[in-house]
């Protein structure tokens, strides 16, 4: 792996930056006499922090030149003469302390310390958080590493390391795999870089006494997860100096989450001895989702703009269109009115009803004929009134003129009343639909009957 590494070598004197890969061929940052016991990267790689053995004091160490900056006073926990390491959670970024006998945590604000627990050995030299959020330690007393409980600090034997271990020692979590590595000083400058078995807990070297040094060392890899809502691809590739390499990044919505804004943290790790991790945030907002019904009284249709999915908040415009020889009336529900199109706002679960009625045709051209064309008193007159244009049904009522009550239908009969002299009446048609009416009048004369009587001459 070329993951970057930082070790200060306190018998040396030297703050230096390597890969993973190859440690013999380090890099000289800057010579500093600080003595550090513990030092680690915080979850995203971006700050290395470190216990100053000489100050009692919790800093950072600057990347580019080595200078500690103090930032709190944090004596050892519990009195003792000095820390022995520092571990930062990379699930959670607490900050772990351990002496040689006990396991603290260290809130970097104030720099005080809280007693977890003892481990049950007697030279814990060094402790380590996996990205998994498992810590475990190397003691020198019985050259062993541990698997040790966070809530307790009890320590659980996994196995020999297969050296033996003097003075200061070093340990950390590569975060992109898991592997643990390991800063083992012997004595005489002689040491051992390489990696534990986290299983036996033997330690596979990588480098021996190349160079020459004891190392306090952290590995510059943010915490890695799995973030099951976003995907890249590819996840591997290479760039030249001053271009590009496009990635496509996925955001999927699973059926398992909520409405609500999640954020991840996308990591882009190269060999860039600047910027070796370039944190990208990423953020997604899941909506609740919204459901439309559009119910139709009538014939026509409705045209929705955008169509489903929908989510709350989402404004969609209906648009009634109504069948040949219909029209639209209106809304209801949760939509009311007669504006077409309209818009709605989802909250929710919402339904709306389009209403369509069939169209109607003003009543026009009313007029009426009546039998017989000359009627006489006593007669009955035959009406039958027409419409040229209307929605049906259309209905007919009838004024005579004398008084009498209104007639309705067509055809329809009357009979005039009786008189001995010609009458003249003003008959009103009112022809009627839905939506109006139409009157038409007509005078009609009423003759009056003549009556022959026979001559008789003698």
């Amino acid at each position: 792996p070329t993951d970057l590494g930082y070790a200060q070598d306190i018998r040396n004197n030297r703050f230096v930056q390597f890969t993973l890969n190859n440690f013999p061929g380090q890099t000289l940052v800057a010579s500093v006499a600080n003595t550090y016991y513990g030092m680690d990267f915080d979850p995203n790689a971006n700050t290395l922090y470190a216990l100053n053995d000489t100050t009692d004091q919790l800093g950072t160490i600057n990347l580019s030149n080595g200078v500690f900056t103090s930032l709190v006073s944090c004596p050892p926990g519990g009195g003792a003469a000095s820390w022995s390491g520092l571990s930062i959670d990379p699930e959670t970024g607490v900050f772990y302390g351990s002496t040689t006998t006990d396991l603290y945590t260290i809130d970097p604000t104030t720099g005080a310390s809280t007693l977890l627990g003892p481990f049950g050995t007697t030279l814990m030299i060094e402790v380590a958080v996996s990205p998994s959020g498992e810590m475990y330690g190397h003691d020198i007393g019985t050259d062993s590493i541990y698997r040790i409980n966070k809530t307790t600090g009890a320590a659980t034997l996994i196995g020999l390391t297969t050296y033996s271990a003097n003075f200061a020692q070093g340990m950390d979590f590569d975060n992109d795999d898991g592997t643990l590595y390991i800063f083992l000083y012997q004595s005489g400058g002689a040491n051992v870089f390489g990696t534990v078995n986290l299983t036996t807990g033997a330690v596979t070297p990588l480098a021996v006494s190349s160079p020459q040094g004891e190392f306090e060392g952290a590995i510059k890899i943010s915490a890695a997860y799995d973030v099951p809502w976003l995907s890249e691809n590819p996840i591997t590739g290479t760039v030249s100096a001053d271009s590009t390499f496009p990635v496509e990044v996925t955001f999927t919505a699973l059926p398992t989450m909520t409405a609500g804004i999640y954020t991840a943290t996308l990591r882009v790790n190269s060999q860039d001895s600047v910027n070796s991790s370039i944190a990208v945030p990423v953020t997604m907002t899941i909506i609740a989702p919204a459901q439309l019904t559009v119910n139709k009284v009538g014939q026509g249709q409705v045209n929705q703009i955008p169509v489903q999915p929908y989510a709350v908040g989402q404004v969609v415009t209906l648009t009634a269109v109504p069948d040949p020889g219909w029209a639209f009336s209106g809304w209801s529900g949760d939509l009311t009115g007669t504006t077409n199109p309209a818009a709605i706002t989802l909250t929710g679960i919402n339904v709306v009803t389009a209403t369509f009625v069939l169209a109607c045709v003003p009543v026009a051209g009313v007029d009426f004929t009546y039998t017989p064309p000359a009627p006489k008193v006593g007669q009955l007159v035959t009406f039958n009134g027409t419409a040229l244009t209307g929605t049906a049904p259309i209905t007919y009522t009838w004024n005579f003129g004398d008084s009498s009550a209104p007639g309705s239908g067509s055809p329809i009969t009357h009979l005039f009343p009786l008189s001995a002299s010609a009458q003249s009446y003003t008959v009103t048609l009112t022809a009627e639909n839905a939506c109006g009416s139409a009157p038409v009048a007509k005078v009609i004369q009423i003759q009056p009957l003549t009556v022959f009587l026979p001559l008789i001459m003698r």
